[in-house]
């Protein structure tokens, strides 16, 4: 391998190749291009905040006003006292909290052991929890009822949450699993 005075020089080096090209037309009509498809791909938010700082029936006009109106956030206001998104909130909230920390409390030591434990019945395991994870949501639907209403917990956050631990728990096991996988198993051997 021969090294050319080009391969040595400070662009080649930074930049990892040779000398950048002249500029083509090609580079204005591809800025206009990405332009565009970034005002596209921004357009829901852009409608979403229109739509929200218009008033109710300037936001509902057929067809759309897009001038001539005073932005307001009375919508917000109105969300916050006319509803129960507070409580709504709060339940989204603990739901999520209480799911996350069961879901983590059942499966880090289910993947570390997985993951430093190799076998057959690990593998056999892994398997079995990745066909869980791939069952409809309907099948699971009328037996977490039945176990809800016979637990007495029926209509309940914890209801949920205890639902939406059984329903991912397979895909935590999996991440975890191969997270536990990649820490070399001497870091962790006492010493």
């Amino acid at each position: 391998m021969t090294i050319k005075p080009l391969d040595l020089s400070t662009r080649a080096i930074t930049t990892g190749g040779a000398p950048r090209r002249k500029p083509t037309r090609r580079r204005p009509l591809t800025g206009i291009l990405l332009g565009l498809l970034c005002v596209l791909m921004l357009s829901p938010f852009i409608w979403m905040t229109l739509s929200v700082t218009k008033p109710t029936d300037v936001a509902f006009a057929n067809p759309p006003v897009f001038s001539g109106y005073t932005p307001t956030l009375q919508a917000f206001v109105d969300l916050w006292q006319t509803t129960y998104f507070a409580d709504y909130l709060v339940n989204t909230l603990v739901v999520a909290v209480v799911s996350t920390v069961l879901a983590l409390v059942i499966g880090i030591p289910a993947a570390y052991a997985l993951s430093r434990f190799p076998s057959y019945v690990s593998a056999l395991l892994l398997v079995l929890a990745l066909v869980f994870r791939a069952l409809p949501r309907f099948a699971v639907v009328l037996p977490m009822y039945d176990i809800s209403k016979s637990l007495g917990i029926y209509d309940t956050t914890f209801a949920l949450a205890l639902a939406l631990v059984a329903i991912n728990q397979p895909f935590t096991i999996w991440l975890l699993r191969n997270f536990f996988a990649e820490i070399p198993a001497s870091s962790t051997r006492r010493r």
